[in-house]
């Protein structure tokens, strides 16, 4: 997806699919993920509930990490904390 808006509300949205990469590096797609609107909310709980149903989530994150790190859905999932090195 090129869009925030193009990303599912709900988890079944991404039943076609294997694997999700979700980069950092257009600052604007993400930090626009990160907001806290309802609708961007839903969008981030449904590929976090995806994701424990088993979908595989490779997150990529850059010199926008900060944006990541706001998103609790998405933090929660990942071993690792990230931090600016």
């Amino acid at each position: 997806a090129d869009a925030v808006h193009q990303l599912p509300q709900r988890w079944y949205g991404y039943d076609g699919l294997d694997l999700v990469i979700l980069t950092t590096g257009k600052r604007d797609f993400i930090t626009r993920l990160a907001d806290n609107d309802e609708e961007n909310q839903r969008r981030r709980e449904a590929l976090a509930e995806w994701v424990l149903r088993g979908g595989n989530l490779i997150v990529c994150a850059g010199r926008n990490h900060d944006a990541l790190n706001a998103m609790t859905e998405i933090e929660t999932l990942l071993p690792v904390k990230i931090a600016k090195a």
